[in-house]
């Protein structure tokens, strides 16, 4: 069966191409390499909030934003992250690199590529204003 989120379960093939950005504090039996070694700690408080090497993100998507952070900070964009809810492994990030370029899709039910908000559409002048 698949993973549950708020929304009810996720598709076989939404958790599989989540698993290829993120894994869930499981092992998959590979060998690991050197940036999984060597992970970053990133602590999650409450619902919008993720901070690690001195970097604190708040949003909707708190993991995403501090990869998004990290990466301008100039962190090691291969470097892999740890995130914890207190003492509890809640998210085990492979690339901050790969992270950083998502956002929960509009079903909120999985990944895909992070996009600029667009700009807003150009507004029409009105004239001068009653003094």
């Amino acid at each position: 069966m698949g993973l549950m989120n708020g929304a009810g379960p996720v598709s076989a093939a939404t958790e599989i191409e989540a698993r290829e950005f993120v894994s869930f504090g499981k092992s998959d039996g590979s060998k690991p390499t050197p940036n999984q070694t060597q992970a970053l700690r990133a602590e999650l408080t409450g619902s919008d909030t993720c901070a690690a090497a001195g970097i604190t993100a708040k949003g909707s998507t708190p993991v995403l934003a501090l990869c998004r952070e990290l990466l301008a900070a100039g962190v090691n964009p291969d470097q892999a992250l740890e995130v914890y809810r207190g003492a509890m492994l809640a998210l085990r990030i492979r690339s901050i690199r790969e992270t950083a370029g998502l956002e929960i899709n509009g079903e909120g039910n999985g990944f895909r590529a992070w996009r600029t908000p667009a700009p807003a559409p150009p507004m029409r002048q009105n004239g001068r204003g009653v003094p």
